[in-house]
């Protein structure tokens, strides 16, 4: 069960933040989005379920018991959208290294993040600019499926989602993912692009390998290579690279 102490003394960075926790809500992002103005850096808002969770391209993301629905304002103003989305999946990431062990944790581009090619864990990077054409604040929504019972959602997901339970049949303690994560997030300071984006590559298992890519207008297979510093996938297509934006095209593998 979620709990504020818990979470707080499990963290370990200096920063404290303001944590808000919900049984239900319609999405913690929307939430975050409305209060982040008058909000701290790194507040923290968590749920128990979703009813209108939503991830890129405002698909729906299912939001039952069980899973992790936790949305975090960030008001540091070194971020770069792109370097602030690969923060956010490499700490989840890292977390679940600390936490897991053994297990072999990927990410999909642009920001999912994958057991044995399986979606556990997907997240949501908005932003709001002020009128002197500055970014205001970050808001960074995760939804991680913990003990989420995946033989209970849709059937079209069974086979491309999984839940730690069901990749581990360990119990972990939901608040002390919620801190493993906080930590990484809240205090890191973006220096460079170039950087995140090495570390964050090396988490891609999908390079080198055929991938389906889609978009509203085009579906077409094509060899993954990399990602380059503006979180473009390149991509080669009948001998020719192509860069992908991941606003979009998304990709199956």
């Amino acid at each position: 069960m979620l709990n504020k102490e818990s979470i707080l003394s499990h963290m370990r960075t200096s920063i404290v933040p303001d944590i808000y926790i919900y049984d239900s809500v319609n999405s913690t992002n929307i939430i975050a989005k409305n209060v982040a103005d008058n909000s701290q850096h790194g507040t923290i808002i968590l749920a128990n379920t979703q009813t209108s969770g939503y991830g890129r391209f405002g698909k729906t993301f299912e939001s039952p018991n069980g899973g992790l629905y936790m949305s975090i304002i960030l008001k540091q103003k070194t971020y770069t959208p792109i370097g602030l989305t690969a923060i956010a999946v490499l700490s989840v990431c890292n977390a679940l290294d600390k936490l897991l062990l053994d297990c072999d944790v990927q990410i999909k581009w642009l920001n999912d993040v994958v057991l044995n090619n399986r979606k556990v864990c997907g997240i949501s990077c908005e932003s709001r600019v002020g009128e002197d054409g500055n970014i205001k604040w970050f808001v960074i929504g995760i939804g991680l499926n913990i003990r989420t019972d995946i033989t209970k959602v849709h059937k079209d997901l069974f086979n491309k989602i999984t839940s730690l339970k069901y990749h581990t049949n360990l119990n972990i303690d939901i608040n002390k993912i919620v801190a493993c994560i906080a930590d990484r997030i809240i205090p890191h300071q973006q220096t460079s692009d170039t950087n995140l984006m090495s570390t964050y590559q090396q988490r891609l298992g999908f390079l080198n390998k055929k991938i389906e890519v889609t978009s509203k207008e085009t579906n077409f297979n094509a060899i993954a290579k990399y990602v380059n510093e503006q979180g473009q996938l390149i991509v080669n297509r009948d001998g020719e690279n192509i860069a992908l934006n991941s606003q979009e095209y998304s990709i199956k593998i």
